[in-house]
């Protein structure tokens, strides 16, 4: 991703590239500022209330003025004359080839340094850019929902006809003690949703000599204050894909993987005659479950191949494998549901397999993935590659899910979340398919030709709208798994903005920390959660192999 699209993201709102330009360089003047006035003392921050500006400080040049107005023009004269001195003095005998160190061999001269330094990872988060923010307070958001109401065919609510006779009808509604000649009364279906707030932090440290060490080449404190920044928001950008919370009013850990089925072959790898002990974990986004009960498989001869069948239920991001003596099984590589894993070598020293679960954490959320897996419109564990079996239209898996949804809820998603290999598979399936159904055009570009395919979008037949439902590339999507979200409730008057908002009791605050020893230290903190206001209305495909 080159630097002009990320600064285009960053910046959605600037109108030219020259205002995106203007307001990068804005943006590390102020990281500058923020850290001079924090060094100054002009910022700081009180308990319960935040970041707190000072005024009233003498600033250092006033001071170096006010000392210069107490010399006198020969002390003057004395201060240009020694300060000449010692420029003469750092000068003498400095050329290419000395001064030497010892031996004669070290030369001082200095490295060409190219500044800045390169920032080589992504800095992709469009959930986190996309996704409304709105202020919260206390420990908690609550919200009341209406689920469902007579004849809406949703919430459990049964229908019932609306006719009546009013000269006859009689008795059937009460209200209170009367029975009066009125139509029946309706129901509702509602429940009430409490969303706990939870707290995000990340810290770095710059070390006095590494601060100073960069004077000329890099501010490596305001590099610190940039990068840590960057590590928040992608941080938060997976916390909003995938996180899952352990506390009360989220989905919890994982559910534990069935054990694994194993094979052996006597040829095509290297694995030496031995039993083998196998164990799995499913993954979830940021850990796994506790591993499976041990299963065993014994191996001949020295050039024996391995295969673990993985279950087809509870593995929505895939298995972790662990392989190795009995008790001593170590990582030895990841699968789909349902899928055969063969191994032809086996590693040492690699991570053992856990003993607690880790699936969930007990500080997190619950981001839109495991919303829509635990709550959403039932999800398909596929479990088998694009357009296979019953699938053998290219997209007819996102149809299955499309009429799911509409007939679940009336659903209409907008757009499907998935990965890059996902979306080349759809386009391989298109080029697979008969001539008559698709074309692909051969267009004229600045210096040739240009040929290809490529889908941006699929046709919801289930839509009353007949919408093009996006089909967008996530880089930190699990792999063999697509999100179909609706950013939106397909009827109006329903006091839901979006299906899904960030709450924030604090934004982003950025704490550099008393300086207690040789080191600069700052840390970043934000309290608040991701509210899932209709979970319904999203769905999952998993296991695409």
């Amino acid at each position: 991703m080159s630097t002009t699209t990320v600064l285009k993201d960053v910046f959605a709102d600037a109108e030219t590239t020259k205002d995106v330009g203007d307001r990068f360089e804005r943006y590390k003047n102020l990281l500058t500022k923020a850290i001079e006035r924090g060094d100054s003392r002009k910022d700081g921050f009180a308990p319960r209330v935040g970041i707190v500006k000072a005024g009233n400080f003498d600033s250092l040049a006033q001071r170096v003025a006010d000392i210069t107005k107490g010399l006198d023009a020969d002390a003057a004269a004395q201060l240009q004359t020694t300060l000449g001195e010692m420029r003469a003095d750092l000068g003498k005998d400095i050329t290419f080839a000395g001064p030497q160190g010892p031996g004669g061999t070290t030369q001082l001269v200095p490295y060409d340094l190219e500044a800045p330094a390169k920032e080589m990872y992504p800095k992709f988060t469009p959930i986190r850019n996309e996704l409304s923010r709105v202020r919260g307070q206390g420990a908690a958001r609550e919200y009341k929902r209406i689920n469902g109401v007579t004849n809406a065919g949703l919430g459990g609510v049964p229908d019932i006809s609306p006719f009546f006779n009013s000269e006859s009808d009689s008795g059937t509604p009460s209200f209170g003690s009367l029975t009066l000649r009125r139509g029946k009364k309706i129901q509702y279906a509602a429940d009430d949703k409490v969303i706990p707030y939870v707290e995000m932090s990340l810290s770095d440290m710059v070390t006095y000599k590494a601060q100073f060490a960069g004077v000329g080449f890099e501010d490596v404190r305001q590099l610190s204050q940039h990068s840590l920044l960057w590590s928040h928001l992608l941080g938060e950008e997976k916390a909003l894909l995938y996180g899952r919370g352990s506390k009360t009013g989220f989905v919890g850990a994982m559910t534990q993987p069935a054990q694994p089925t194993l094979s052996t072959a006597t040829t095509g790898g290297t694995i030496a005659a031995a039993t083998y002990s196998v164990r799995i974990t499913a993954r979830s986004g940021f850990g796994e479950t506790a591993a499976t009960a041990s299963v065993t498989q014994a191996t001949t001869g020295s050039t024996s191949t391995l295969t673990v069948n993985l279950p087809a239920a509870n593995l929505p991001f895939g298995a972790n494998i662990y392989i190795g003596p009995a008790g001593s099984e170590v990582l030895q590589g990841t699968g789909t549901a349902g899928q055969a894993v063969v191994f032809t070598s086996l590693v040492t020293g690699t991570a053992a397999a856990p003993a607690a679960d880790s699936s969930a954490d007990a500080n997190g959320y619950d981001g839109l993935l495991t919303n829509a897996l635990a709550l959403g419109t039932s999800p398909l564990a596929l479990n088998a590659k694009l357009g296979q079996g019953v699938y053998t239209t290219p997209g007819a898996e996102f149809q299955q899910q499309f009429l799911a949804m509409w007939n679940a809820v009336y659903a209409d998603p907008d757009e499907v979340w998935s990965t890059a290999a996902v979306r080349n598979e759809l386009g391989n399936q298109l080029l697979g398919s008969s001539s008559s159904n698709y074309r692909i055009d051969l267009g004229a570009a600045q210096n040739g030709k240009v040929i290809g395919e490529m889908v941006a979008g699929i046709l919801n037949h289930a839509s009353p709208t007949s919408k093009m439902v996006d089909l967008r590339v996530h880089p930190y999507m699990p792999s063999g798994t697509a999100l179909i979200r609706s950013r939106t409730l397909p009827f109006p008057d329903n006091n839901v903005g979006e299906t899904s908002q960030v709450v924030a009791v604090q934004e982003y605050m950025s704490v550099d920390w008393p300086q207690i020893q040789f080191t600069y230290d700052q840390s970043t903190y934000w309290f608040g959660t991701l509210v899932n206001y209709a979970p319904a209305w999203n769905s999952v495909i998993t296991g695409i192999q």
